[in-house]
């Protein structure tokens, strides 16, 4: 885009169908503590399905595991740790749910009216 205007990248990858979705515009602090609520659980007590996390990253995302282990607030925007922790805070402030082939699915024995 240029200041006499014109299309920004959004807008040419919205024209091909590819959607969009505007990060929620909370503080940062405000997501980092939704992950760090989502990735606590009691230390004192073993794990279980009642313990656990309920975020967990694979270990293919090793980017992500290292910049989570060293992100920190110093250095603010000039962090070079914060962009991949800033796409997992974005990720978790939409609230995503989990969808599969049975999610949307009709439950029960049906019914009708007579």
């Amino acid at each position: 885009m240029t200041d006499e205007g014109g299309e920004t990248l959004i807008d040419l990858l919205n024209d091909l169908g590819v959607d969009f979705f505007k990060a929620p515009g909370l503080p940062i602090e405000q997501g980092i503590s939704l992950i760090n609520e989502k990735m606590n659980y009691n230390l004192d007590e073993p794990l279980s399905v009642c313990n656990q996390p309920s975020l967990f990253i694979s270990s293919e995302c090793g980017n992500l595991i290292d910049c989570i282990k060293e992100v920190s607030a110093a250095g603010g925007d000039k962090n070079k740790y914060k962009d991949f922790v800033d796409c997992l805070r974005y990720l978790l402030t939409f609230d995503p749910i989990h969808v599969d082939a049975n999610t949307w699915k009709a439950h029960g024995v049906g019914g009708g009216y007579g």
